[in-house]
């Protein structure tokens, strides 16, 4: 009896207690704090799943006059976590660091995450691959082509797990993409009247 009265007088307490901390309005600066998630991924048996996490804060640079440009990759700082959902263990395979990550998918078996990050001129991709057993630090593909992974590539693997499949562009291509733009928002501009 004594147990129950001691446990009601502390579970009436607790309301009381939070009443008395001092509380504040949510600020424009606590706005800026506020993590917001992207899945990424899952994989095929939904045990893990690929997020990336983001704070206004750390974005808060961006060149608005290149959106549009084919060869321009906007920035963004995130940080690639894998959580596993029959234990809840978060795991950080790049480390607990901000990086522009642009997309992970896992292989059809689970047993491999690839992730195509952006280099930090955001002029490049690069491809990672990291087993999930977590067990090694993500690998870095090296890419037989003088071709480049294209910044707006899509990434899935073949059905064996054996490749990961991304868009290429050649340089030739790239400089194209990037001369029709500069055409298109410096060229010459026509009016016409009547």
């Amino acid at each position: 009896m004594r147990k129950t009265l001691v446990l009601a007088i502390a579970l009436m307490a607790v309301p009381a207690v939070r009443a008395a901390q001092a509380t504040r309005p949510f600020s424009a600066e606590d706005m800026l704090d506020v993590v917001s998630a992207s899945m990424q991924d899952i994989s095929e048996d939904g045990r893990l799943v690929a997020l990336t996490e983001r704070r206004t804060r750390d974005n808060a640079t961006t060149d608005n006059y290149r959106y549009g440009d084919p060869t321009f990759l906007a920035p963004s700082a995130a940080r690639l976590v894998v959580v596993d959902i029959e234990t809840g263990k978060r795991l950080l395979p790049l480390g607990d660091r901000l990086l522009n990550i642009r997309q992970a998918a896992f292989s059809r078996d689970g047993k491999r995450l690839a992730m195509l990050v952006a280099l930090p001129n955001a002029t490049a991709i690069s491809l990672h691959v990291w087993n999930t057993d977590g067990a090694t630090p993500p690998a870095p593909v090296a890419i037989e082509s003088s071709n480049a992974i294209a910044l707006n590539s899509a990434l899935d693997w073949t059905a064996d797990n054996a490749r990961v499949v991304v868009a290429m562009r050649t340089p030739a291509r790239e400089q194209e993409a990037a001369d029709r733009f500069k055409a298109l928002t410096q060229g010459p501009i026509i009016v016409h009247t009547s």
